[in-house]
């Protein structure tokens, strides 16, 4: 395999033979062959990177989520090592190779800044994330002394990178810089960050900020960096020639190689036959990109989704600041609840990700939490690629938006209709045991001639007669109103259906609200007056006419 093939290339190119020494630090490790000096800065400036963060985020100390190792190799050696511009993240390494001779390339302190900021760090909005990365790509560091402040390529001179170089760089401004970029990480708009962090007027802030822009003169400003002393804590270690092999082989595999598996993931391959074919696709299954640890690779081999499932959790428990198996568990599964907690947990683990926001927000809508729904769609809006992603994401949200009050009045229709239902079959079992009441005293009577009433309760003394015109089902007691002969409204209430006795002719049911037509009926009732509904008495017999 590639990486294999160059570890032998090194070997046999007499690579190993050079003197090789270890400079670590609780993050980085620097493999170097040349003199001790030049890896001592590199690991200086890196750790003043790292130390500056911790400023900028208020955090004592600050960690990058994937560690990182380095190899600055002395140039003019053949056959030549090839230099890699980008640091890369494979195996849940970040990896690189510089000439010892040079300077570490603004890319990689870029690169570095950007990991150590977005694992310690709340988002800002992405204009200002980028003036900040392209401020701290330009520190510089001698031992404690730190420089920061010198002009990134003119493409980066934006005005968010005005605003914070001026801050920066000014000594009144520079010790409340964390707070501006505070008030920025919980989304407040810049005059609301400015007004909280300056004393200075706003319009008087953003005043310097357009004079500084246009003056060009961006000179460096010092800054008191931690205090490292590079002879005493980075000494140099011996190392194994198994541990340079994995170091000098890692730092040139090809990471299209992942991209290539990810494009057949989408055209339905499952397991790939070759062992190189399973790496490739453990990253892309695992990962979503060529930084799959090792100890992942085994989901290659699984068609079983829940035990693919088992290894990403797996991933979580190894590395718990890892977002990205929480993603793909999210997108394994088929449970609608497991989906929107797992990719809730990635999003919080990695903010930044518009396409999880975009998918979490679909889920959340299908679930029938709007709220939640509308902050996702506003984050996936926040972090789109581009403006057309953006502003797709921003229509998406409106059309379902349009959608939202038909499927709330669908909601409120069906449970009425199941208020509705438990009601009337309420009602109907109510019946069902006066009618067997009923069946039961005809039976004991010889079952001769007409229906006669059942009641083994005290006679009712109250009675009314008249056009039965309303009966509210209404809680703690149904009210029925009757029209009397005499042409006044009587209230009577149904407290207990099961207890009121129906006889007579025709249908012998009742309906909630109007009656239509108005049924004449005659009434026993006990007598029990009711203040609040002006009921009368409570029903215990509704005999209805022919």
């Amino acid at each position: 395999m590639v990486r294999w093939s160059l570890a032998l290339w090194f070997c046999t190119a007499g690579w190993l033979q050079a003197d090789w020494r270890l400079f670590r630090t609780d993050s980085v490790d620097i493999y170097s062959d040349s003199a001790e000096d030049s890896a001592r800065a590199s690991m200086n400036r890196l750790e003043q990177l790292r130390f500056v963060v911790g400023k900028l985020t208020g955090k004592s100390v600050v960690e990058p989520r994937w560690p990182v190792r380095l190899v600055l190799f002395k140039p003019g050696k053949s056959p030549p090592m090839p230099a890699t511009p980008q640091l890369q993240l494979q195996d849940g390494v970040w990896t690189g190779a510089w000439p010892s001779n040079q300077p570490l390339p603004s890319s990689w302190m870029r690169q570095f800044a950007q990991e150590l900021w977005e694992s310690n760090a709340k988002p800002m909005d992405a204009p200002y994330e980028a003036a900040l990365l392209s401020l701290l790509a330009t520190l510089d560091a001698k031992a404690t002394r730190v420089q920061l402040g010198a002009p990134p390529p003119a493409a980066e001179r934006t005005s968010e990178w005005a605003l914070l170089h001026l801050l920066a760089t000014t000594g009144e401004f520079q010790g409340r810089m964390r707070v501006l970029l505070s008030n920025l990480q919980q989304g407040a708009a810049l005059d609301i960050a400015l007004k909280n962090s300056y004393d200075k007027p706003v319009k008087e802030m953003i005043r310097l900020t357009e004079t500084h822009l246009k003056g060009g003169q961006f000179q460096p400003a010092e800054w008191i960096g931690a205090p490292i002393n590079p002879e005493r804590d980075f000494r140099a270690r011996e190392i194994e020639d198994s541990a340079l092999k994995l170091a000098l082989a890692s730092v040139h595999r090809s990471p299209a190689r992942a991209a290539a598996f990810r494009a057949l993931l989408n055209e339905g391959v499952k397991t790939p036959a070759t062992l190189e074919g399973a790496e490739l696709f453990a990253e892309a299954v695992a990962a979503g990109s060529e930084s799959a640890p090792a100890w992942v690779r085994a989901a290659a081999d699984e068609t079983n989704p829940t035990e693919v499932e088992k290894k990403l959790v797996r991933a979580t428990e190894l590395n718990p600041r890892w977002a990205e198996p929480h993603a793909q568990i999210a997108i394994l599964t088929t449970e609608l609840g497991h989906k929107i907690g797992r990719m809730k947990k990635a999003v919080s683990l990695e903010p930044r990700h518009g396409d999880w926001w975009r998918q979490l927000a679909e889920w959340q809508y299908e679930g029938r939490l709007y709220s939640d729904a509308a902050a996702s769609f506003l984050n996936a809006a926040r972090w789109a690629d581009n403006p057309a992603e953006k502003a797709r994401m921003q229509a998406r949200w409106q059309e379902l938006e349009q959608s939202r009050a038909a499927l709330e009045a669908a909601d409120r229709k069906r449970i009425e209709d199941e208020k509705h239902a438990a009601l009337e079959k309420l009602r109907q079992e109510a019946l069902d045991r006066i009618r067997a009441a009923e069946r039961k005293a005809n039976s004991e009577l010889g079952g001769g001639g007409a229906a006669v009433a059942w009641w083994d309760g005290p006679r009712p003394e109250g009675k009314a007669s008249g056009l039965l015109e309303r009966f509210d089902c209404v809680k703690p007691a149904a009210i029925l109103s009757l029209k009397s002969d005499d042409g006044k409204i009587v209230k009577l209430s149904v407290v207990d259906p099961s207890k009121v006795v129906f006889t007579g002719g025709g249908e012998m049911t009742l309906s909630c609200g109007t009656q239509k037509p108005p049924r004449r009926v005659r009434i026993e009732f006990q007598p029990k007056a009711n203040a609040k509904t002006g009921s009368i008495g409570e029903v215990a017999l509704i005999e209805f006419a022919p």
